[in-house]
C-alpha cells in the first residue's frame, strides 16, 4: 500500500471519510496524478457537513469500470488522463452515466475549458489550485441538487404532457367515431 492518502484510496479502492452526518455522499475521483487525488480526498475531510465516501480511478477506463457497479453520486473528473484528453473524456463519461452529475476538475488555468466542459454537461468546474473544502463540497452539494432538480422538472413535464396527450385522444377517437 501506498504511502499517501491518494494511494490508499485507490489501493483499497474506498475510504469514507467521516464528516459528521448522516447520509453519505458517493464521490468517484477520477485522476491519474496522486498528488491531486490526495488534495481532493483532503479537501472532504472537512469537520462539518455529510459524510464522504470517496473512490477514486486512475485511468478513464477504470471510471467507466466502476461507474458500471452503480452507486455513485457524482463524479470529480479530471480531463487530461492517460487513455483519455479533454472533452472528450467528459462525453465519454456522461454517454456512461447520463443523469450522473460530474464536475470537473482542471488544472490549466484556462477558463474557457471549463465554460466549455459546463457547455458540453458538466454541472461545474473548478480550478485545482482554487480548491479548498468549502469549494469542493459547495459544488457537489449544488450539484447534487442541480440535477435532482433536473430530474424532478422532467419527470413533471413528462406526467404533464402525458395528462394532457390521453384527454386529446379521447378527444380525438370520439371525433373519428363521430365522422
Amino acid at each position: 500500500m501506498g504511502g499517501n492518502m491518494a494511494d490508499s484510496l485507490c489501493d483499497i479502492q474506498s475510504s469514507d471519510i467521516r464528516l459528521a452526518a448522516s447520509a453519505a455522499v458517493n464521490v468517484l475521483i477520477v485522476d491519474d496524478n496522486p498528488a491531486d487525488l490526495d488534495f481532493a480526498a483532503e479537501s472532504l475531510a472537512g469537520e462539518t457537513g455529510p459524510l464522504y465516501c470517496v473512490e477514486c480511478a486512475r485511468s478513464l477506463s477504470a471510471g467507466l469500470e466502476r461507474l458500471s457497479c452503480g452507486g455513485i453520486d457524482v463524479v470529480l473528473l479530471e480531463l487530461q488522463l492517460p487513455d483519455s484528453d479533454g472533452l472528450d473524456t467528459l462525453e465519454k463519461v456522461r454517454s456512461h452515466s447520463p443523469d450522473l452529475p460530474i464536475l470537473v476538475l482542471t488544472g490549466r488555468p484556462d477558463r474557457a475549458l471549463g465554460l466549455s466542459a459546463v457547455l458540453a454537461g458538466a454541472q461545474d468546474y473548478l480550478m485545482k489550485d482554487e480548491m479548498n473544502y468549502l469549494s469542493l463540497t459547495r459544488v457537489i452539494q449544488y450539484a447534487i441538487a442541480r440535477e435532482r432538480a433536473s430530474r424532478s422538472k422532467d419527470d413533471f413535464v413528462s406526467v404533464v404532457c402525458h395528462e394532457i396527450r390521453n384527454p386529446l385522444a379521447v378527444i380525438q377517437s370520439s371525433i373519428e367515431i363521430l365522422r
